[in-house]
């Protein structure tokens, strides 16, 4: 099975105004909690550590692993969209309040590693006060390598990748905190 590069988007936080962002309590490995390798027996527990609006999607500090509301999880489930599991959370808010509808969410579908040296070779704009940069437009790996799951890691990433019916169901849906770039428009860095 094979896709189109131009039809995976990589998901992720948009860093809303006012978003509510999480950090673990306790110690947690983040690359297996996200890739689903953990079982979880009790919730996790994450504290606000900053903003007051409650999102769709929410940021824990940790790349690629967040947090999703029943909305979002329901998008998922009602589209028959595959790829994907949770694992419990509680969510405690400013003052210990518990904050609920919130859950782990996990990765199942996957595909071969990125290719960093593949790519349009580009000049990055210059951060104010600082220096332009040479980089790379566009994540790369072999399509055949991908496992046909609408939701998936590359390996040895912690990158959420899902294929244009998922941006479209969680677009349709107007969730929020949600950013959904198409990889190939991706700029970074020189690896």
């Amino acid at each position: 099975m094979t896709i189109e590069l131009d039809r995976v988007y990589s998901l992720g936080e948009a860093f809303s105004r006012d978003a509510l962002r999480v950090n673990p309590r306790q110690t947690l490995d983040a690359r297996a909690l996200l890739g689903g390798s953990l079982t979880i027996d009790k919730p996790l527990v994450f504290e606000r550590s900053q903003g007051r609006k409650r999102v769709d999607l929410v940021g824990t500090g940790y790349a690629g692993l967040v947090l999703v509301s029943d909305s979002f999880i329901n998008v998922l489930s009602d589209a028959g969209l595959t790829g994907w599991t949770t694992y419990p959370v509680r969510v405690l808010g400013r003052i210990g309040d518990e904050l609920v509808g919130y859950h782990g969410l996990s990765i199942l579908g996957r595909c071969g590693p990125l290719d960093l040296y593949r790519g349009e070779k580009i000049i990055m704009a210059a951060p104010p006060g600082g220096t332009a940069l040479p980089g790379w437009r566009g994540f790369h790996f072999d399509p055949s390598t991908w496992d046909g799951s609408d939701l998936f890691l590359p390996e040895g990433a912690r990158l959420l990748f899902v294929v244009e019916a998922v941006k479209n169901a969680l677009q349709k849906a107007g969730l929020s905190n949600l950013s959904l770039e198409r990889i190939s428009e991706i700029e970074r860095a020189f690896p």
